[in-house]
């Protein structure tokens, strides 16, 4: 009896660190992005103060701070990791390879899973959420009237940029990182994708960034990398980016 107690206690504290891991990777990735997006405001508004950014196009100043939040995010939780002895490695982010012909098919593939996810979604969405709109638009602080490189700039890094960081933030480090925490699957994928929902604030952006999410989770599992996610991702944000900016200067 002695040693069946001695063996679930051992096992119960086991648990408790899975479960604390899991929710300090969760925190630290939240707090950090919130400080990241807290600092660049802030050193965008003293540049604004100075008179440095007086001629700059605010909506590619805006893309150009967002590029900031996302690099100092991923910076401040490599490098809080290094300090506390949990350094990420390429393997745990998902960036060990490079792109493969597979991670094409199976980013397709995805596509198809997303689609159909976010429409039961937003179907179920509508029916349980008082005013709940799905064609809100998604506000990034971006005009919707760009030209030239301007243009050529949002592109770069609402379809670029972007989804590799959050590939890099989510699917990569956050999820490896709860995935080295021997946490079931199923909760990994879903507190990511809660995560990275409530990040994009809006109602109907965040349950379509939440659908997403899941699907980019079960991509980076199957495949043990991002590259697939992220040409998932990048291909949605290349279909928004058309329909926004370059569909409409012909409307």
């Amino acid at each position: 009896m002695k040693r069946w107690r001695v063996g679930n206690l051992k096992k119960l504290r086991f648990s408790r660190r899975q479960i604390l891991s899991w929710i300090g990777w969760t925190l630290l990735v939240a707090i950090l992005m919130v400080a990241a997006a807290y600092a660049v405001a802030g050193v965008g508004r003293l540049l604004l103060r100075t008179g440095w950014l007086a001629q700059a196009n605010v909506s590619v100043v805006n893309l150009i701070l967002q590029c900031f939040v996302h690099v100092l995010t991923i910076a401040a939780v490599c490098t809080v990791a290094w300090r506390i002895k949990k350094a990420v490695s390429a393997k745990q982010a998902g960036a060990q390879r490079l792109i493969e012909w597979r991670d094409i098919g199976m980013a397709i593939v995805g596509a198809v899973a997303y689609i159909a996810l976010t429409v039961s979604l937003s179907f179920v969405a509508q029916a349980i959420i008082p005013g709940f709109n799905p064609n809100q638009a998604q506000d990034v602080g971006v005009s919707d009237r760009l030209f030239s490189l301007d243009l050529a700039i949002a592109f770069v890094v609402l379809v670029i940029v972007v989804p590799l960081c959050e590939e890099l933030i989510f699917r990569g480090i956050l999820y490896g990182k709860l995935r080295s925490a021997k946490l079931p699957v199923a909760a990994n994928v879903f507190f990511v994708s809660l995560l990275f929902g409530v990040a994009h604030g809006q109602w109907n952006v965040g349950i379509d960034t939440f659908a997403l999410s899941l699907v980019l989770c079960t991509l980076r599992e199957y495949t043990g990398s991002i590259w697939s996610g992220f040409l998932l991702h990048a291909i949605k944000n290349s279909v928004a980016f058309y329909a926004v900016y370059v569909a409409v200067a012909f409307w």
